[in-house]
């Protein structure tokens, strides 16, 4: 993801406890948290939304003949014919 090791985010932590402090440090962690989490709910409902689209449309139906004939064409000998 971020690709941060343990040491960088010990860093991160002496950093923030001594910059917060450690009685509002709590308080700020359980915001991040709140936030992190509304967005990965909002992100969901997005990807929901798209998905539901895309089936009201009938795409799944076209995705699916597509990867099949795709799968026919790898399927079919080197030599021979594709549909």
């Amino acid at each position: 993801m971020l690709d941060i090791g343990w040491s960088e985010m010990l860093v991160i932590a002496v950093v923030a406890i001594v910059i917060i402090g450690p009685k509002d440090l709590p308080r700020l962690l359980r915001s991040i948290g709140a936030f992190l989490r509304k967005a990965r709910m909002t992100a969901r409902d997005f990807q929901r939304s798209l998905e539901d689209i895309a089936n009201e449309a009938d795409l799944k139906d076209m995705e699916q003949e597509i990867h099949d004939r795709k799968r026919e064409g790898r399927a079919a000998p080197k030599g021979g014919k594709k549909k």
